[in-house]
């Protein structure tokens, strides 16, 4: 059956014209590539370090397992789940091809986007039916700052390549002759699952397909068996997509609930803030694309801030969903541009859903890269308007007609600033500092976009050799950080930072010779990153930071403890420092020296006894030393779960006695928990172990690398019960 004329234009009238060559494809596609050519001279920016130039599993393209089996984000993240393979084997291309220069990257993603514009303008051609309206949209998607961050940023490419394969799979299922086959939605499913190992904002794809289906085929009433064998074809690729995922994901298929995230406040709002929110977000979203002047890579806490009252933006953000549920009146059209304009509405709703933090939280509040795909119906609708109205002033007396001419030429002039504004922001991108700088510019209340310059300041210290200039960039770096604390205190990177910042300038000092002020400036560093690894466990950047200073320590304690070898809280400190460094062996040795010099020392027995679990085969030892400690100290809890532990097999009875008297003193300690486990045990009482870990597991977040453990341990019990 031929698609209804009154959907996708009128053929009789296209072919009534000749054709202008100037309304093909070639032009977007060509000012698309202008619009980003300035973009191939920039380097890495934001994400891109993490994801590209440091990530080892695009070293290789032999490196399948790596890439298509685990996280997007590792090794850098492990906690934030998302899973784009075909991303990142395309990471893995470029760097087969020409290392890590970042102008082959930025090629690559200038490319794709000319290729997207082809596209688009391929797709408003078949759904809307003139090529007027299409040229234009294709120019406005080739133009818009809105995909600076899809472009000019690196890791942006996901979005891209979403778009191109989500493009071509709905160019697909709309032959222009006849309805398609369960053939040809077999071929837009394999599309659809590229998209979706590209990113997964192109879940949409189904929805926003046969609603495509429906704006075309209406007319010819296709039976519901069509709709239901096209509607299952194109759900397949989740069969391939979601064990994948699964499996990379570490048996998720999302991420973990956030307990707080600058990136996106809303995790921490209530019901009534969240609602707000999501009228906020796209408030935020319409600006950017009727209004893109004010343009930043972060929109977190501040910029969204859930605890505000209700101000302009909302109210732009509620007008612009009134504006939608207009739109989608127009269903009750049979034919014209109202129900074009209605498809196009449905369309965008299906794939703006998943951004718009409604149903389901994701990990930013808003971007401007999650934009690309969505904004290719905005500007579609924006299009099909602005040539009806140009067509409306034609129609009128000749007098009135010249108004169509100004018309043209606002339109140019609106496509020309659209287009200086893309080359401007494509400069940002350059380079972090200069991005950062250019975003805390525009949004100074954002205590991320003020960490991340600091963070940037502190990398330009690190390079330059004048230590004035390196004191001045250091200065900059801490002030912008007690900026970020003043909006967010307690927030843990900008305290890493600022200890960062600290052990820079105590490196300063101690150049010229000023010991004093190089301590205190050390000693303010440590703290710093031991409250950073309070609140961020296992933070890399705070660890390296804390073991720096610990291995300074190291150095100077051992030159004291060198002058002053009688001296047993000084060779204690060594010792402890040496522990916490991992160096057993070496705190073995001063801890020996210390309990003999003072074996009443409780500190030095503790210490001694510590070191002696921890290298192993010494246990009678320990257990002397704990038996010590424990006289004198009958109700500590840490002795009693070790002297338990060791006599497990020799005298399980005790073991129990011990471990369960710590036990009662710390309920909610998991190592009192698993020690009375396994002497419970020891003394074969495996039920009652069982219920003690299931109770230790229900307690413990399943963010906790403790729970691992806690759950072997329970399936190996329940694998033992007859």
């Amino acid at each position: 059956m031929a698609a209804n004329p009154d959907t996708i234009g009128s053929a009789a009238d296209r072919g009534s014209r000749p054709h202008r060559w100037w309304l093909g494809p070639w032009l977007p596609a060509a000012v698309g590539l202008l619009c980003y050519a300035n973009s191939l001279g920039n380097g890495f920016t934001y994400d891109d370090h993490a994801l590209v130039r440091e990530n080892p599993r695009t070293r290789s393209l032999a490196n399948l397992g790596a890439i298509w089996l685990t996280n997007w984000w590792q090794p850098s993240q492990t906690d934030d789940r998302l899973y784009r393979p075909l991303t990142l084997q395309t990471f893995a291309l470029n760097y087969a091809v020409h290392g890590v220069s970042p102008f082959g990257y930025h090629l690559v993603n200038v490319l794709l986007h000319g290729a997207v514009c082809v596209l688009v303008w391929c797709f408003v051609r078949r759904v809307l039916g003139e090529e007027a309206v299409a040229a234009l949209a294709s120019l406005l998607f080739a133009v818009h700052p809105v995909h600076v961050e899809a472009v000019a940023g690196i890791v942006g490419r996901g979005e891209t390549l979403a778009a191109l394969f989500l493009l071509t799979g709905l160019l697909v299922l709309a032959p222009s002759a006849t309805r398609p086959g369960a053939g040809r939605a077999l071929i837009a499913a394999v599309a659809f699952l590229t998209a979706l190992l590209s990113k997964e904002t192109a879940i949409c794809f189904a929805p926003v397909a046969l609603l495509m289906l429906h704006m075309l085929y209406r007319a010819d009433r296709p039976p519901w068996r069509w709709w239901a064998v096209h509607g299952a074809v194109l759900l397949l690729p989740l069969l391939v997509y979601l064990p994948l995922r699964y499996a990379a994901l570490e048996q998720h298929l999302v991420r973990d609930p956030f307990t707080w995230s600058l990136a996106n406040p809303l995790h921490q709002a209530n019901a009534l803030q969240r609602a707000q929110g999501v009228f906020t977000i796209l408030g935020h979203y319409t600006r950017l694309m009727f209004f893109p002047l004010k343009l930043s890579c972060d929109y977190g806490y501040r910029i969204i801030d859930p605890q505000a009252p209700p101000d302009a933006i909302t109210f732009l953000g509620l007008a612009a969903a009134l504006a939608l549920v207009v739109g989608l009146l127009g269903y009750a059209r049979s034919t014209g541009r109202r129900r074009q304009l209605a498809g196009l509405a449905a369309m965008l709703l299906a794939s703006y859903a998943l951004i718009s933090n409604t149903a389901i939280l994701i990990g930013v509040s808003l971007a401007e890269r999650l934009m690309y795909w969505p904004s290719v119906f905005v500007l579609s609708g924006l299009a099909l308007g602005a040539v009806a109205a140009w067509r409306r002033l034609a129609s009128l007396r000749p007098t009135v007609a010249g108004l169509r001419w100004l018309g043209a030429a606002g339109a140019v002039a609106v496509l020309g600033a659209l287009a200086v504004r893309t080359y401007a922001r494509n400069g940002d991108w350059r380079d972090n500092a200069r991005l950062f700088e250019a975003d805390a510019a525009t949004y100074p209340q954002s205590s991320r976009l003020l960490t991340l310059l600091a963070s940037a300041r502190i990398t330009q210290s690190d390079d330059v050799r004048d230590d004035a200039r390196r004191e001045a960039l250091l200065t900059d770096a801490g002030a912008l950080l007690d900026r970020a604390l003043h909006l967010t205190p307690g927030r843990p990177e900008a305290i890493r930072y600022r200890g960062l910042v600290y052990q820079r300038l105590g490196q300063l000092e101690s150049g010229r010779g000023n010991a004093a002020q190089a301590r205190q400036a050390f000693e303010q560093a440590q703290r710093c990153a031991e409250e950073a690894l309070q609140a961020l466990p296992g933070d890399p950047l705070s660890q390296q930071l804390l073991t720096w200073l610990r291995q300074r320590q190291v150095r100077a304690l051992r030159a004291a403890v060198q002058q002053r070898p009688r001296d047993v809280p000084l060779r204690l400190e060594l010792a402890g420092l040496l522990l916490d460094l991992g160096r057993q062996g070496k705190a073995l040795e001063h801890y020996q020296h210390a309990y003999q010099q003072a074996p009443e020392n409780l500190d030095a027995i503790r210490g001694y006894a510590e070191t002696l679990l921890l290298l192993g085969g010494k246990d009678e030892e320990a257990q002397q030393l704990l038996q010590r400690l424990l006289s004198r100290q009958p109700n500590n809890p840490w002795v009693l779960i070790n002297l338990a532990r060791l006599l497990a097999d020799d005298d399980p009875a005790l073991a129990l006695r011990y471990a369960s008297e710590a036990y009662q003193m710390r309920p909610d300690d998991p190592h009192a928990a698993l020690g009375l486990a396994d002497a419970l045990c020891a003394n074969r009482q495996d039920a009652e172990a069982l219920r003690v870990l299931q109770r230790l597991e229900q307690k413990l977040p399943a963010s906790d690398p403790t729970r691992t453990n806690v759950t072997e341990r329970i399936r190996a019990l329940e694998r033992r019960r007859p």
